[in-house]
Formats: C-alpha cells, sequence, structure tokens
C-alpha cells in the first residue's frame, strides 16, 4: 500500500474519532452498528456456504425458536452467530477498562461462542494434534498450548501498554500488533474449533482497548484474507498488517455517513 493511501485512513480515522469523542453518546449506536456488521461478516468467513441474510435473520430473531428448528446444521450455526455477538459485546466492556490480554479472558470467549453450540470443548484447549488445511506448518502439540499462549498473551499485552491510546504517531504500529496477535492465534491453533473467530476477535481487541473502532473484514474478500493469511507468520506478519489496514479504511469509508447523519441530528 502507498503511504499517501495510508496516510489517508490515517487522516479519515481521527476525523470520525473527533465526531465520535465529540458526541459521547454516539458511542453505542457506532459499536452496535459495526458488531452487526463484524458478525455477519466473520459468520460468512467461516461458513461460506450460508448467506449474509441468514446470519442477519438468525442475530435479529435471537434465540426465539432456534432450538425448535428441525435443522442441527441451522441450529449450530445460528446459535453461534448469536453466541459471536454476545462475545463481542464482552469485549467491549472489557476494552475501555484496559483489562488484561490474558489466558483468562480467551478462555472466556472461547466459552461465549461455544457455550451454546458445542459446550463440551466451550473454554477448554484442545487435547488433540491437528492440522490446518492448506498450511504446511503444523500447530505445535496440545501439550504445550497453556504456556505458549501466557507467553504470546503477555507479549501482546506488553505492547499495548507501552503503546498507550492510539496517536498520530503509533497509529500504524497499532495494526502491526493487531496483525501480529492473529498470526499468534492461528500458527499456534490452540482450540479444536474457533480459532479464526477467536483470532480475529482479539486483534479487534488490540484496535477497541487502544481507542478505536472494529475493523470489518467483509466476507467478499475471504479468498484474499485466507491468501493473506497463509502468506503471514509471527516473524513477517507485514502481508496481513496491510490488509487489515486496508479493510480498516474501508470500514472508516462506510461509518463515515453514518457518523454524519447522527452528528447532523446532535448539532
Amino acid at each position: 500500500m502507498e503511504k499517501a493511501q495510508s496516510n489517508k485512513i490515517k487522516k479519515l480515522f481521527f476525523e470520525l474519532k473527533e465526531i465520535r469523542d465529540s458526541f459521547p453518546g454516539i458511542h453505542k449506536d457506532i459499536a452496535t452498528a459495526l458488531r452487526f456488521a463484524n458478525v455477519v461478516n466473520s459468520s460468512v468467513i467461516e461458513n461460506e456456504i450460508i448467506s449474509p441474510v441468514f446470519v442477519q435473520s438468525a442475530l435479529y430473531r435471537g434465540n426465539i425458536k432456534v432450538k425448535e428448528h428441525s435443522s442441527p446444521i441451522y441450529r449450530k450455526i445460528a446459535l453461534e452467530a448469536i453466541s459471536l455477538d454476545k462475545m463481542l459485546r464482552h469485549i467491549e466492556t472489557v476494552a475501555p477498562k484496559k483489562s488484561d490480554l490474558s489466558v483468562s479472558l480467551l478462555l472466556k470467549l472461547h466459552r461465549i461462542l461455544f457455550e451454546s453450540s458445542w459446550p463440551d470443548i466451550a473454554g477448554r484447549f484442545r487435547d488433540i494434534d491437528v492440522r490446518i488445511r492448506g498450511v504446511q506448518k503444523r500447530p505445535p502439540h496440545f501439550s504445550q498450548l497453556p504456556t505458549l499462549m501466557y507467553q504470546h498473551l503477555a507479549w501482546i499485552d506488553g505492547l499495548l501498554k507501552l503503546l498507550g491510546p492510539v496517536s498520530e504517531s503509533n497509529f500504524f504500529e497499532v495494526f502491526h500488533v493487531s496483525a501480529d496477535l492473529q498470526c499468534r492465534m492461528i500458527e499456534t491453533y490452540p482450540f479444536r474449533a474457533g480459532n479464526w473467530r477467536i483470532a480475529r476477535a482479539l486483534s479487534d481487541y488490540v484496535l477497541l482497548k487502544s481507542g478505536m473502532f472494529y475493523n470489518i473484514i467483509s466476507h467478499e474478500k475471504r479468498d484474499e484474507y485466507l491468501a493473506v493469511i497463509k502468506n503471514s507468520t509471527i516473524a513477517d506478519s507485514a502481508p496481513l498488517q496491510e490488509f487489515l489496514l486496508k479493510s480498516f479504511g474501508e470500514t472508516l469509508n462506510h461509518l463515515k455517513g453514518f457518523m454524519n447523519l447522527i452528528q447532523q441530528e446532535l448539532e
């Protein structure tokens, strides 16, 4: 990405941040709108055969009649979409408090995500060896997971504390940390299921804790996103960092009209 394009994204963010900070009452509206879009797109990235309209319907209906539906596949996808929304709501609660990025937080997020659809694995590290489709390097043995995840999360949390709130000078560094965390989560693959959703959620946690917005990765960019993940590593997360920054710019462009409308109503 050219420097001029990157700086344009940074400039737009601080323009929208100024509007948000000038009208504290719109924080909730912004978070709600972006969370909804986040859940829809993240769910479709995870299950490419489903339609965004299906996920939107599941979120709109909530738990109403989900348990009564005859299809186990429908029930599982719907419950996990609802639980993903619940998990992100929890992130929105703890991020402003500057809560530590810890193993206990990680396990709690996973438990929220799967407590309804797959309770046997919810909030537990995997106890089997796995392979990631399309990735040659195998994730570490499950016996190493508690130590590795503590090391990864402690490292990222330390970086966040050094960076502090987002500013003109550290804006791009926040995206480096966000990409770094995603790579660490995906390479380590700590759970039997939900690793990619948890990785994206923690990546958003980095942004929210720094005072930024959710980053919506469009389901239409699924193939590009997966290719970037494949070409990114803990040692070199630059491809993912650039992709995330580009996605954030697209998120901001969608958000701009929404925020301007709210600003006009409140002024």
